[in-house]
């Protein structure tokens, strides 16, 4: 049912998107000393100009605050996640992925990025929840009080400034609220244990004799952890293992390029048999598995069945290793948000607004334990104490003076990462007419996010190095090898089996890593506009401009752990920057035609934005656009515009961290082996241009490889440029 809400609800959007109609209640009324009838303009987004009716002069896709509660869904972003332009969203479920992002949901237009989507509320900036970025956790804003979210697609710096490259999510609340609301939604899983829950209150209240409205809201959202394992469909674990495995028979040579014999064949119920939790035993000199460590770390066999290759196995019954376990399909989180906000009509003409925000989320992400995986670095010595007499006995049969170990090490405790955000956000301003056809909007925004990290479980390694190199020391006691280690407090572990490490090893080898961010942002806006400076013969022109000063910092500190790259955990640089820009900006809306055949109105439009940056200096942004409407039931829209990014705290400031990147080697025997004879020919003569012997091969593809990522501080300003057309009917 709340799939087939939630499709409705997309389904109303792109509806309204394709009319680019915003929903609004017009109003009209008397004077009472002239009988006239005023036209409510609006602003509508994609123009700051406020205009007569509903139409933007920009592709504009609506979904109504009805429409988003209607859904039942949980947050903001499930919603809008379902939109096309917005299908690569960073949300709820996907937020497990990366460090410290547990629990939160961005935006991301296009699928470029969400640092290239701007997210505003009532059309102003909000500070960022992702440390050395401008990405707005959706999940903060008050979701009950929302009229319209409305979306424009699309480079918009022009109109709205920088980081609109792939467009703009402007979320627009209520102006007054009235009433006491209360919702409550529940959710339960049939095949799981797995909850989650929304709570939201509201009320508000008109004074002064209708004047003012004040309102606060208060919501609590929640839930549980869902795994891979939880759910049938999710918890089977499949491997890609060539054709002649799978088959038992070679592929023809005439036939690599067809889709009947594929080069591998996705089996289900397979995986690595490389690696368990128990611990796999591998020959360091020739990389073979020698067996796989029972309860009492005695030796075991490892069975890869027939259909194996030289890593999966998919036979019935092989030793795989599910992986699928440490797959998090939802974090848990709770989060709750205060919301308050009240506005007063000083004069009949214009009206002073404050809003005020608390928000508060405490997220969870529980990833795959410690590993290692054909580590060279860390081997079993042949005089290790824990070793049993059958391993020994191997040992010597193979002249191995030490053994590898491939283990999940599910004993120590999977990594979890506990992440805590704290939001505020003001905002004062006045807003209305200070004359009959000059609008002005003036406003001062202060935001700040505080976020605090935890990684439990992470594992100290120079203390594990010396933990596993265990001996007997003179009196038949079995201790860690290296004195000072000793005398710092090392204690020998035992990781040859499930559960064989002791639980004072493990508080040895492990520490908690504790990372935490501010993130602070204050906007100066000042908005006028005019939708009737000047008649021409086919209608007003209209005008909008302005400035803008904003100031950005975010702060981010390490523990020494982790600056150092100490742990297991990734090397995490620290950043500690900021900056300020000063923005002057105008719009114009030109008609240049009316009532001519084949055109009810042509509309000439543009915009232009000039930034001033304390890191990156000056850059302009623009837009030119045309409006032609052919009858009053079809319109013909044109834009072209050019939007700017500057780059982001993180990307200027942010210390080296610490990464790991993938290798695909097209140029290898044994890749080339796997084409067709034209296909080869033509990758060989590719492959041979770029100075490859025809004998190269190589195994770095089953591999990582370590690399540094960090801030560059004389990096430029990114532009794109975007052409959109479009048909109205």
């Amino acid at each position: 049912m709340l799939n087939n809400k939630v499709s409705k609800a997309v389904r109303l959007a792109i509806a309204f998107g394709a009319a680019s109609t915003a929903a609004f209640s017009a109003s009209s009324f008397a004077a009472e000393e002239e009988n006239v009838e005023k036209v409510e303009r609006i602003e509508v987004t994609g123009s700051r100009i406020l205009r007569e009716g509903a139409i933007s002069p920009s592709p504009v896709t609506v979904i109504t605050g009805e429409d988003l509660v209607s859904t039942g869904a949980m947050n903001i972003g499930e919603v809008l996640n379902k939109l096309p332009a917005l299908a690569t969203t960073y949300s709820l479920a996907n937020s497990g992925r990366f460090i410290g992002t547990a629990g939160i949901s961005l935006l991301d237009l296009r699928g470029m990025g969400s640092a290239r989507t701007l997210v505003l509320v009532d059309g102003k900036r909000h500070v960022a929840s992702a440390p050395g970025t401008s990405s707005v956790d959706t999940n903060t804003i008050p979701s009950s009080w929302i009229e319209k979210v409305e979306i424009i697609t699309g480079g918009a710096s022009a109109v709205y400034g920088a980081d609109a490259v792939t467009g703009v999510v402007n979320f627009i609340l209520k102006k007054d609220v009235t009433g006491f609301n209360v919702s409550a939604t529940k959710g339960f899983a049939d095949n799981s244990s797995y909850q989650n829950e929304k709570f939201t209150v509201s009320y508000g209240q008109d004074f002064a004799e209708g004047r003012g409205n004040a309102a606060f809201s208060l919501e609590y959202n929640a839930q549980d952890s869902l795994n891979a394992l939880d759910n049938p469909w999710t918890a089977t674990s499949y491997a890609s293992l060539p054709y002649e495995v799978v088959t038992g028979q070679a592929r023809p040579d005439d036939q690599l390029d067809s889709e009947e014999y594929p080069d591998k064949i996705v089996m289900p119920n397979a995986g690595y048999y490389l690696i368990s939790n128990q611990g796999t035993v591998w020959n360091p000199f020739t990389g073979g598995i020698m067996g796989k460590f029972n309860g009492d770390s005695t030796l075991g066999d490892v069975y890869s069945g027939p259909i194996a290759d030289g890593s999966y196995c998919a036979s019935p019954g092989c030793d795989y290793i599910n992986l699928r376990q440490y797959s998090e399909i939802q974090p848990k989180f709770d989060r709750i948000n205060f919301n308050f906000k009240t506005n007063y009509d000083v004069t009949d003409e214009l009206n002073a607004y404050f809003q005020a925000k608390y928000s508060k989320t405490e997220g969870e992400n529980v990833g795959q334990p410690f590993f290692r995986f054909y580590s060279g670095a860390n081997l079993i010595q042949r005089d290790n104490a824990f070793l049993t007499p059958d391993v020994a006995q191997l040992m010597d049969d193979n002249d191995l003076p030490f053994i590898g170990v491939n283990k999940m090490f599910n004993d120590i405790g999977r990594r979890l990462e506990e992440n805590t955000r704290e939001t505020t956000r003001f905002v004062a301003g006045i807003q209305g007419y200070i004359s009959d056809d000059w609008a002005m909007d003036i406003s001062l925004v202060h935001g700040k996010s505080e976020i605090e990290r935890i990684n439990g479980a992470n594992v100290i390694m120079d203390n594990y190095a010396n933990a596993i190199d265990a001996v007997f020391d003179d009196n038949n006691n079995i201790v860690c090898r290296d004195a000072a280690a000793r005398a710092d407090g090392c204690v020998a572990a035992n990781i040859m089996g499930d559960g064989a490490i002791s639980q004072e090893a493990i508080d040895y080898v492990t520490t908690t890593s504790i990372g935490t961010s501010e993130i602070k942002q204050t906007v100066f806006n000042a908005t006028f506009s005019n939708s009737a400076i000047y008649e021409l013969p086919a209608g007003m022109v209209g005008f909008a401009g302005g400035v803008e000063y904003r100031d950005e910092t975010s702060v981010t500190i390490e523990d020494a752990f982790a600056k150092t790259g100490a742990t297991f955990f990734n090397a995490l640089g620290e950043t500690d920057g900021g900056y300020d820009v000063t923005e002057a900006f105008f719009e114009l809306s030109v008609p240049l035609i009316e009532d001519v055949f084949l055109i009810d109105t042509l509309v000439f439009d543009t915009a232009v934005r000039y930034a001033d940056y304390s890191t990156i200096g000056d850059a302009t942004s623009w837009k030119l656009g045309l409006d032609w409407t052919i009858t009053p039931e079809l319109r013909a829209r044109f834009t072209l515009s050019e939007a700017m990014r500057a780059p982001n705290i993180d990307e200027l400031f942010s210390g080296q961290s610490q990464s790991f990147a993938g290798v695909d080697d097209s140029c290898k025997v044994s890749e080339l082996a796997q084409l067709s004879d034209a296909g080869r020919a033509i990758r060989e003569s590719n492959c041979a241009a770029l100075g490859v012997p025809a004998d190269f091969d190589s195994n770095y593809d089953s591999a990582t490889l370590e690399t540094l990522v960090g801030g560059n501080p004389d990096l430029q300003p990114e532009e794109s440029r975007s052409i959109t057309a479009g048909l109205v009917y």
